[in-house]
């Protein structure tokens, strides 16, 4: 028997169940606290917002810098852990503040997202995420709780005139901060006199020759 060509024309079947995606979500939008001063036992609580739902394998975590009360000092690594959003597009993580804690200029953000974040296919998604150096979350300030000033009453030249402030954590004194005074609108300053490792600063005034205010001295408060 000769060779026969094949009819290569069929009716196509039904396949429009069969999707095909290979592409994972882009990178998530990131929403922060608003920018404010947290104490201890507050909750920081940062939403990834993906375009599609997402699938989370373990415990994702966003990666956190927390500072110190003094500038420059060494920074603290933190994660913010998931919370709740998993098989939606929202996804929330959350950091709940130590007393260890402490950030006077901004808690930093950084990127990428620490975890495993997939679409419904099983495509990784792209979890990169803006790094805030300076997101305006201070945490922890140390803050005055109280200034009080000398005795009432009428100081002669060399008499001293201290100022004791309390504040809400023990400080360390580097240099020579000082109170500044007006004595009878005249600007001077008491300087700082003993305290430094503790929650508790004496500043002091010895009055000059040349002082007099007969209705009160005034402390500039900025």
């Amino acid at each position: 028997l000769g060779a026969e060509t094949a009819v290569l024309n069929f009716t196509p079947p039904d396949r429009t169940g069969i999707l095909v995606d290979a592409e994972g979500p882009d990178a998530p939008t990131l929403i922060t606290p608003a920018a404010d001063t947290y104490l201890t036992g507050d909750t920081l609580t940062f939403n990834l917002v993906f375009a599609e739902p997402v699938q989370v394998t373990g415990s994702p975590r966003i990666p956190l810098e927390i500072g110190t009360n003094s500038p420059g000092g060494t920074p603290v690594e933190r994660f913010a852990i998931l919370s709740a959003g998993a098989g939606t597009d929202t996804l929330t993580f959350e950091y709940v503040i130590q007393p260890t804690d402490h950030d006077i200029d901004g808690l930093q953000i950084n990127s990428p997202v620490d975890g495993l974040i997939t679409d419904a296919f099983g495509n990784d998604a792209d979890l990169t995420i803006p790094s805030l150096t300076d997101s305006g979350i201070r945490i922890n300030p140390t803050k005055i709780l109280s200034l009080t000033a000398g005795l009432d009453g009428d100081y002669i030249t060399g008499e001293d005139i201290d100022f004791t402030v309390v504040f809400s954590e023990a400080v360390t004194v580097t240099g020579t901060p000082s109170i500044e005074l007006l004595v009878g609108g005249s600007p001077i300053s008491a300087d700082y006199l003993q305290g430094s490792g503790s929650d508790t600063l004496v500043f002091r005034y010895t009055v000059d020759v040349n002082d007099v205010d007969e209705d009160g001295i005034t402390l500039v408060t900025n």
